[in-house]
């Protein structure tokens, strides 16, 4: 069968022997559909064991296998192929893909036997830890190759670390972009075109494939992979109902957006002794992650204050609930908020008189304490100690971190792991370090917060039963 494959000439090298095949760049090149028409085609020549992997796969729908899906009917081989879903086969050769997430399935990953090509895919996102275990895992197998593909993120990333800056002996490396691809669409080229013009800063990276700046994260502590993946840990709604208190915080903008975090403050055993036995869990963000994708741009001419703030209250209202009946008892705005946010003149009147209007009738009547400034500055130590554990040992329920961040706050995540420091100042994470501020103003805040059980009492500072309401039996695990 003679097949007439439509791929850029510089990914030509895919069907070379390698031991390892990079591609990085900028968005626009083809990486994807390029190595998924390859491998298609490989799996009809002769018996392959492929293994598509990422970081973090939660569910099938979170991996390549649409993306081989789509591209086998586009190929017009549909019929070449039985395709379920956790699996896709060649059926004239035999050949098979599987789709694994790596931090969590490497166990997994070396039942598979006898894998001659792994693609990972997304690779920007890969753990030093992942590829220490996932490559001797495929090396395993004669004439074995590893394929990597992504877009290029920062400069100390391990991928990039590993594969461009001191690639291993066997490899070939390819920076590809936009103007190597002859199939780029004109809508791709076009919003190519917005960006080169209204967001220089960004076209280097997003378009170039040319790295962030170098820089220490300001949250090192945050590994992303501590935090609930829908497969690591997560919080059961029904305990967070029974004993978590709920608080928000807020740090207001006179432009782009407000950012907004809620946090579950919830025990972990039965002493309940403040705040040495609890954790807290950014269960809820806003905007939304999706609600903003030029909110830089779009929200240039919002003012917060004075105007609109009963939408932004009947937002937060929203928000409270969750759709499961959570109630915040407290909520924390930043203490520094005033016309010219952003700019370091602070002005204290300001947030009063922000406070004032949120507090009126008309405007949700939401109460927002002040927390102290000193508090919001030295909130960071807290954050960090929260955010470590011994991470030598395996994360139990005796060793963990104290602050978790929900999976669909991905704010809150991509700030934490993207906030860096550059050249001796604090870098911003341009969009959304704001979220990373939110977490200060929850911190500096909860300083001077008591936890108080929402099913038993509190008898000097010990909560008393707070599991069920006859017997206090521990019925939930915190840590699933």
């Amino acid at each position: 069968m003679i097949l007439n494959v439509e791929m850029p000439e510089c990914y030509s090298y895919l069907f070379e022997p390698h031991r390892y095949k990079v591609a990085y760049g900028g968005r626009g090149s083809g990486k994807s559909w390029s190595y998924a028409k390859a491998l298609i085609v490989l799996s009809m020549q002769n018996k392959h064991r492929i293994l598509c992997g990422r970081e973090l796969q939660n569910s099938i729908n979170d991996s390549v296998h649409q993306l081989l899906r789509d591209q086998i009917e586009a190929m017009g081989v549909s019929e070449m192929f039985n395709i379920t879903n956790k699996e896709i086969e060649c059926i004239t050769t035999g050949s098979i893909f599987k789709f694994k997430g790596l931090h969590h399935n490497i166990d997994d990953i070396k039942s598979f036997e006898g894998v001659t090509i792994c693609w990972v895919e997304e690779a920007q996102n890969v753990s030093n830890d992942s590829w220490s275990r996932l490559i001797p895992t495929i090396f395993r197998t004669d004439n074995a190759e590893l394929w990597i593909s992504f877009n290029t993120g920062y400069e100390d990333d391990a991928t990039f670390e590993r594969f461009v800056k001191t690639p291993p002996d066997g490899a070939i490396v390819k920076k590809i972009n936009y103007d190597q691809n002859p199939y780029m669409p004109k809508l791709l080229n076009d919003a190519r075109l917005d960006d080169k013009a209204n967001r220089p800063q960004e076209y280097a990276n997003t378009w170039l494939g040319d790295p962030k700046g170098y820089g220490g994260k300001v949250w090192p502590q945050y590994i992303d992979t501590d935090h609930p993946n829908g497969n690591v840990r997560t919080f059961d709604w029904q305990l967070v109902l029974d004993t978590a208190n709920c608080v928000m915080s807020c740090d207001p903008a006179q432009k782009y957006y407000s950012a907004m975090i809620w946090i579950a403050v919830l025990p972990i055993n039965k002493r309940g002794k403040w705040p040495d036995d609890f954790v807290r869990w950014v269960y809820a963000e806003s905007p939304d992650w999706g609600d903003f994708g030029d909110y830089f741009y779009k929200h240039r001419k919002v003012t917060l204050y004075p105007h609109g703030l009963d939408k932004m209250s009947a937002g937060i209202l929203g928000k409270d609930s969750a759709g499961v009946g959570l109630k915040c008892i407290e909520r924390y705005i930043d203490t520094r908020f005033a016309t010219g946010s952003g700019g370091g003149n602070y002005w204290s009147n300001e947030t009063i008189g922000l406070v004032e209007q949120f507090s009126k009738p008309q405007n949700g009547g939401l109460v927002f304490k002040m927390p102290s400034v000193k508090y919001i500055d030295a909130a960071k130590n807290d954050i960090v100690a929260d955010l470590s554990c011994n991470r030598s040992l395996a994360v139990t329920a005796l060793n963990h971190p104290k602050l978790f961040v929900a999976p669909w706050c991905k704010n809150v995540r991509y700030a934490l792991s993207n906030h860096r420091v550059e050249e001796k100042s604090e870098k911003e994470c341009e969009k959304l370090k704001d979220f990373s501020d939110c977490l200060k103003i929850a911190y500096a805040g909860l300083k001077d917060f008591r936890y108080k059980s929402p099913m038993a009492p509190v008898v000097n500072d010990v909560v008393v039963d707070y599991y069920s309401n006859s017997g206090g039996n521990n019925n939930y695990n915190w840590m699933c």
